[in-house]
């Protein structure tokens, strides 16, 4: 049995897509054995992953050496999602054939040297082009498939939590301010769904931290307490939540990735991040790259994006200050009728 080792140090959102990797692995090869290291807390994304045998994780920041060391040379195969030294140092402990990235420039040398088959990282492509690009080192064909499956136990929770009635999803938190709509505008847009199309919006989980402090601002702005789904949802009710939706929008986050795996209608609402690196990969979508490198209205498959038409847009930084805690002007200018008539065109009902 031939094993592989997926390491995906990384945020929640490039676990999920990462899953590209082993979906195509496991496609070419069912007897082989799949497993990932990720960030403590960042293995959820990939429970009840039926192309995942285990899950190892790591806290990030440990220099803790004795798991590197339990590792050592235990897969056939190891590949890795991005180009960092700790991701380059897992990798070169634990493949007798490693993969991975490097980043351009010569001071990326010793990743070149030191794995056995390295490729650039190119930041003008998808990553999940990125990541597939890799299988050509193993003559694996690429399966470009984002798996997140739905447990029929959170199904059920759902359906109680949702009360049964047909709802858009809305997903309005982000950790990020640079990433953040104005609060005043998901209040505004849930009335304007609901006067014009007449279903139902309800807004995701917000446990409490800046989740909690948008929740409270959106609530300021109008929105009835009913209109919120119950705090401390895993991740798992979630993914079973957005297949109950009849559509979904949100912010620049791995929710939303998460409708789009889904197949579910997706609106993401995009500020200065560039969709042709970091667009929701849509659902069965089997081409290059699904994103053209521009900013404003992008439409492909399942997925909607919704972003500024400017010439700065998508400058890839933290918003215009260059700061996590700086602002947007592409997204607090981005309008209410602009995301409501996409949302609209999306779900086929054309009510402006």
């Amino acid at each position: 049995m031939r094993t592989y080792l997926i390491v995906a140090l990384r945020y929640l959102g490039d676990v999920l897509l990462s899953t590209v990797l082993a979906r195509s692995i496991k496609a070419a090869n069912p007897d082989s054995a799949v497993d990932y290291l990720v960030f403590e807390g960042s293995g959820e994304i990939l429970a009840g992953n039926p192309d995942v045998r285990n899950v190892h994780t790591v806290r990030p920041g440990s220099r803790d050496l004795v798991p590197l060391l339990r590792r050592w040379n235990r897969y056939d195969v190891s590949l890795g999602v991005n180009a960092s030294d700790r991701t380059a140092l897992q990798l070169i402990a634990a493949g007798r054939k490693s993969i991975g990235f490097a980043n351009p420039g010569p001071k990326e040398w010793w990743k070149r040297r030191a794995f056995t088959q390295c490729s650039t990282y190119d930041p003008g492509r998808h990553v999940v082009e990125l990541l597939l690009g890799q299988l050509k080192f193993l003559g694996i064909p690429p399966a470009p498939e984002v798996v997140l499956p739905v447990r029929e136990e959170e199904n059920a929770a759902a359906r109680e939590a949702t009360g049964g009635r047909e709802f858009i999803l809305l997903h309005p938190y982000t950790r990020w301010e640079y990433k953040k709509w104005p609060s005043g505008n998901w209040a505004m847009l849930s009335r304007r769904i609901e006067e014009k199309t007449g279903i139902r919006t309800l807004f995701t989980t917000a446990p409490g931290g800046f989740e909690g402090r948008i929740r409270e601002e959106i609530r300021e702005a109008g929105v009835e307490e009913s209109r919120f789904l119950p705090g401390g949802m895993p991740l798992g009710r979630t993914a079973a939540l957005i297949s109950l939706a009849n559509a979904y929008v949100g912010v620049d986050t791995v929710i939303t990735h998460m409708a789009a795996a889904l197949g579910k209608k997706t609106l993401a609402i995009f500020g200065p991040t560039p969709p042709w690196r970091w667009g929701p990969w849509p659902y069965g979508y089997k081409g290059a790259q699904p994103y053209p490198r521009r900013g404003g209205i992008q439409r492909q498959g399942n997925v909607v994006i919704v972003q500024k038409d400017w010439d700065c847009v998508a400058c890839d930084r933290m918003g215009c200050d260059h700061r996590l805690d700086s602002t947007s002007r592409c997204l607090l200018e981005l309008s209410v009728n602009d995301v409501f008539y996409e949302t609209s065109r999306l779900i086929g009902t054309n009510r402006v």
